[in-house]
């Protein structure tokens, strides 16, 4: 498998990701050779986690391997273009941005974990699945190996394939916790410990590990309960009842 070796490696942001992502590349035996961010105290933080410098000028990294853009999807357009051409491959980690937006970078690439971040939760990034592409194989295998040493999940991916999974990573994730919230204050509005519904939310997640969501399906919708669903809307109002009729119809309608 044609690729180049990665050593060194320039971090660009110091946010949640770029927390859990450089400490395990750092874990992973790579040498961070620096951290850039537009907030200095905020890359002084990281880069002193990383026992490393700050970096305030991208000449910096013209020894790097890899600069790793983990960033926000607005600012990578701007930064990629900020990056004076290196030898380094210059890739970032985005789920939703295409691979072209490094161009005219000549090696880039894309290195995306399927995880939420927060910077003070643990996370085993072994257990994360990562995202590569690259815009030739040698970039690609290269980004390869350096996840293969981060993540016991590695897959090659597209763009095109990248940004639809971060769509579904939308539902699976953001409006699934959008509906514990609800969840949550339906039962603070009235007086119920939200741990009464721990068991179940722990089931639901638990079940689809083994059978698909469609075989996992149960409820009032899917039952065409209609008598239990006429009852539940009376007692709502305001966006409960909005969200309520919308997941409710459509669930409807999967299940006809």
């Amino acid at each position: 498998m044609n690729s180049e070796e990665i050593k060194k490696v320039g971090i660009v942001g110091a946010g949640n990701l770029a927390w859990h992502l450089s400490i395990g590349i750092q874990n992973a035996g790579y040498e961070i050779e620096g951290v850039y961010n537009r907030s200095e105290d905020k890359a002084e933080r990281l880069a002193t986690k990383l026992n490393t410098r700050v970096v305030t000028n991208f000449k910096r990294f013209k020894n790097c391997d890899l600069v790793l853009l983990v960033v926000s999807d607005d600012a990578i357009r701007e930064l990629a273009g900020e990056i004076n051409q290196l030898k380094a491959i210059v890739a970032h980690t985005s789920g939703n941005t295409s691979l072209e937006i490094l161009f005219p970078h000549q090696k880039i690439g894309v290195l995306y974990p399927v995880q939420s971040f927060s910077k003070h939760l643990e996370v085993d990034l072994r257990e994360v699945p990562f995202l590569v592409e690259g815009n030739n194989d040698i970039v690609e295998n290269s980004l390869f190996n350096l996840a293969s040493k981060l993540s016991q999940e590695v897959y090659k991916i597209t763009s095109y394939q990248r940004r639809r999974l971060h769509v579904a990573a939308v539902f699976a994730n953001n409006f699934t916790n959008h509906m514990l919230k609800q969840a949550h204050d339906l039962c603070e509005e009235n007086d119920i410990p939200f741990s009464v519904l721990t068991p179940l939310i722990d089931e639901t997640v638990s079940k689809i590990k083994t059978i698909t969501p469609v075989q996992a399906q149960t409820g009032p919708a899917v039952r065409h309960d209609h008598r239990t669903i006429e009852i539940h809307k009376k007692l709502l109002e305001g966006s409960y009842l909005k969200l309520y009729e919308m997941i409710t119809d459509d669930i409807k309608q999967a299940y006809k």
